[in-house]
């Protein structure tokens, strides 16, 4: 009983700001001391599919995140292996790899920018990418170090045994045995890079289109009810695309015979 209290609880807590979001985007006219709003409106909805210049921001905030996952991805499936396989333990190496998550990302990110802007790199997803994947990369890492820890090698050294490529024992049994720990760490990645603000603020320097640099105006301007529905736009989009990704890792996976991921 005592569980579903504190279930009840963490989905409240979860589900009171987004009903607030709800009811302010509908508001025509909410003024304090006012409990309700005074009229109701739905010109914020409409506005929101007719005016058009947030969808770039939004695409472009999906393209990057995307492309940070992937980028983050190629580092880490060779790391976490030879941090799992090591016959050592690599504690202390570990943790300086999962540094970037501890550390507050400005007080590296300033010294990062100061030599992309050296390189000519900046304002660009050239040095956005790469630096949001340095600041995510840890929880791929950690997530998949752990994959291959519970995986063990016993399956890879009989393939390679057996005549098998190192390249294709990774694509044919460990990548199909790893995609939920893969799915853990990446859904991580892809938020952080979706949601960052500072970091492609800096790095993108207002030329690279995102999301949070158009949201963030809005929500310190005097229209909440705009704001409220960004807001919800911001909440409702990345589940979108976790539903999407997880038809699809499905499909493949099913195609390939392995079973789904819960």
């Amino acid at each position: 009983m005592r569980q579903w209290a504190w279930l009840l609880l963490l989905l409240l807590l979860f589900l009171m700001p987004v009903v607030l979001l709800v009811v302010q985007s509908f508001s025509g006219r909410w003024v304090y001391p006012e409990l309700w709003p005074g009229a109701w409106s739905g010109l914020a909805w409409g506005k929101t599919f007719l005016h058009a210049a947030w969808w770039g921001p939004l695409v472009s905030s999906f393209g990057f995140s995307l492309a940070t996952w992937g980028l983050a991805s190629v580092l880490c499936f060779p790391a976490a292996a030879a941090l799992a396989r090591s016959p050592k333990r690599l504690d202390l190496l570990e943790s300086l790899l999962l540094a970037p998550a501890i550390v507050p990302a400005m007080t590296t990110a300033l010294g990062n920018h100061l030599w992309m802007t050296w390189l000519g790199w900046t304002d660009s997803v050239v040095s956005l990418v790469p630096i949001l994947t340095f600041y995510t990369y840890p929880y791929l890492l950690r997530s998949l170090t752990a994959g291959y820890r519970l995986l063990g090698s016993d399956l890879s050294r009989a393939a390679l045994n057996l005549g098998a490529t190192r390249l294709s024992v990774f694509w044919k049994i460990e990548f199909p045995l790893l995609v939920p720990a893969w799915v853990a760490g990446g859904s991580i990645v892809l938020l952080g890079a979706f949601s960052d603000y500072f970091l492609v603020s800096l790095f993108g320097g207002g030329v690279v289109p995102a999301f949070t640099t158009y949201l963030v105006p809005v929500l310190g301007s005097s229209d909440r009810t705009w704001g409220s529905v960004l807001t919800l736009m911001f909440l409702v989009g990345p589940l979108l695309l976790f539903g999407v990704l997880d038809l699809s890792i499905k499909k493949w996976m099913s195609c390939r015979g392995i079973g789904s991921l819960g």
